[in-house]
């Protein structure tokens, strides 16, 4: 183990956070979670899903019926999880208390149960508002982002550019449509972005900022346009 490796395990919580058991002496994997709990999550879900957005599906057809009469601009989403329980904690541990660390395990998720076993020409993060990287300190898809990168050898393209807008939580699809409209945009003289890429994001809820995303990909030249979200909301 490095230094950096103890320094990181001393700052780490000495219980998991999602079932509490202490976690000494278990494998260290740079995040607190044990070996079970990391396991169950690697797994996978394996509930059946919206061909299009991802939600569960309650009866036999593939897509659902918000899908059914809504179309994208990106030709799918795929969603690790539903956004309930264990995924809801790690999230608010993440982005509200400030647990970076946890950046490693949702890196290993978005590998381990999509990117491996998909062909694309790069991964594009969906990046936070600025006044969100000041407040944090920093952007948390772009955190994920660069261990995909550094870790995995996945390419990775930081060109689009999120300018402030105001809360969405509560709108609806044509409200959030609107309330980003012209704030989600690609990098000036970024240049040449690749064909098939994938969109990456923490939380699909309408849908409503990867079609902005997809938008602006096209202009730019993307023909192929896909999405990985940790979670479906």
């Amino acid at each position: 183990m490095t230094i950096g490796n103890v320094i990181q395990t001393l700052a780490t919580p000495a219980r998991c956070l999602l079932c509490g058991k202490n976690l000494m002496g278990e494998h260290y994997t740079g995040y607190p979670l044990c070996s079970s709990c990391r396991i169950r999550l690697l797994s996978g879900n394996r509930e059946r899903r919206c061909s299009v957005c991802s939600i569960p599906l309650t009866s036999e057809k593939t897509v659902c019926t918000r899908c059914r009469s809504r179309g994208f601009s990106f030709e799918s989403n795929f969603s690790l999880f539903s956004y309930q329980k264990d995924i809801k904690e790690l999230l608010y541990q993440y982005k509200f208390r400030n647990n970076r660390i946890l950046a490693a395990l949702f890196a290993e998720l978005f590998y381990t149960l999509y990117l491996q076993q998909n062909k694309f020409d790069a991964v594009i993060p969906v990046p936070s508002t600025i006044i969100n990287v000041k407040r944090r300190g920093w952007d948390h898809t772009g955190e994920i982002a660069g261990i995909l990168r550094r870790k995995y050898g996945i390419p990775v393209l930081n060109c689009l550019y999120k300018k402030g807008t105001s809360a969405q939580k509560k709108l609806s699809y044509t409200e959030r449509v609107t309330n980003l409209e012209g704030k989600l945009i690609v990098k000036k003289n970024w240049g040449k972005i690749p064909l098939k890429i994938v969109l990456l994001d923490d939380v699909f809820t309408t849908g409503a900022t990867l079609e902005h995303c997809s938008l602006e990909l096209i202009k730019a030249g993307c023909s192929g346009i896909k999405a990985v979200t940790l979670a479906i909301d």
